[in-house]
């Protein structure tokens, strides 16, 4: 069976412009090229626990987006089964309030947007 997704909307960061897309189950993933010529994406489950985990995965993803794009994610080589365990991401003072600065400005635009799927989808959810 195919998993359920949307596209949210498209983010403009100061940096980049980001798709997030929001689906079914939990966690998220981001994609600086998932196809020729569209932008970075990333995508947030929405069957989570609470509101706060799902801002909490989005901020996540966005933050993993934007220090991989910057070069600052290392990884254990070879990796073992593709996981992200061995991920280290190493950055200064400075381009930690960079990083943070671009997923604010994602963030302003986004979440009223999130808010609203997020809110839709507990309701049809609930009433099952």
């Amino acid at each position: 069976m195919r998993e359920w997704q949307k596209l949210l909307g498209e983010y403009d960061s100061g940096l980049i412009m980001v798709d997030v897309l929001v689906r079914e189950g939990g966690g998220g993933e981001c994609y600086l090229a998932p196809q020729k010529g569209c932008p970075a994406r990333v995508k947030v489950g929405l069957d989570v626990t609470s509101w706060e985990e799902c801002v909490s995965i989005l901020i996540h993803e966005f933050e993993e987006m934007f220090y991989t794009f910057r070069g600052q994610r290392y990884a254990q080589s070879p990796s073992v089964g593709d996981c992200s365990q061995g991920v280290v991401f190493i950055v200064t003072h400075a381009e930690l309030a960079d990083c943070n600065r671009f997923v604010a400005n994602l963030l302003v635009d986004c979440i009223p947007d999130l808010a609203d799927v997020y809110n839709k989808r507990k309701k049809r959810k609930g009433k099952k």
